[in-house]
């Protein structure tokens, strides 16, 4: 499974919201909206004696926001289901973060893909957020673009953060 390498991953049960959400709030963020309101959240102590799994449902907007997040698996996995009254997306941003899974109308389409070479990739740690992420702090440094995300955006992180942490329903 995946061996955290971080101390304050074993220091609470909230590590793993601290961990891996931010990532999927700040992509799912873009898609819904800001305004992240906390339905539901559950953690399980699978593993370590932290919650090492979650699954959590938000709303945004009206859009419905459903996921899990998991430190047991092989390879980790932060996956999201995003609902809106016109269709859905599906993704596992560590998993296949090539690849969405569009349902509009009953139709299912699929964006992007794997391949072996990328699968093999991410058996290696070689995610590629962590490239994009290094190159976009240093095209905002340089002042060649934006950040991404403002602070409304960050605000709206920590707050969910916050709530989710303080409303997780613990078993294990």
């Amino acid at each position: 499974g995946y061996r955290p390498l971080t101390s304050f991953r074993f220091e609470g049960d909230e590590a793993i919201i601290e961990d891996l959400m931010p990532h999927i709030l700040s992509v799912a963020g873009l898609i819904t909206g800001w305004e992240l309101r906390v339905l539901e959240v559950e953690g399980w102590r699978r593993s370590y004696p932290v919650v090492d799994n979650i699954a959590f449902q938000l709303e945004a907007g009206g859009i419905s926001l459903s996921g899990e997040a998991s430190w047991t698996a092989v390879i980790p996995s932060f996956a999201a289901h995003i609902e809106g009254s016109a269709g859905s997306i599906k993704m596992d941003l560590m998993r296949r973060p090539w690849t969405l899974e569009l349902m509009r109308g009953g139709e299912k389409r699929k964006i992007g893909g794997g391949g072996v070479g990328r699968i093999l990739r991410l058996l290696r740690l070689r995610h590629p957020s962590f490239t994009w992420q290094y190159r976009h702090f240093y095209r905002v440094v340089r002042g060649l673009e934006p950040p991404r995300l403002g602070m409304e955006a960050e605000e709206a992180i920590v707050s969910a953060l916050r709530e989710m942490g303080e409303g997780m329903r613990i078993h294990g």
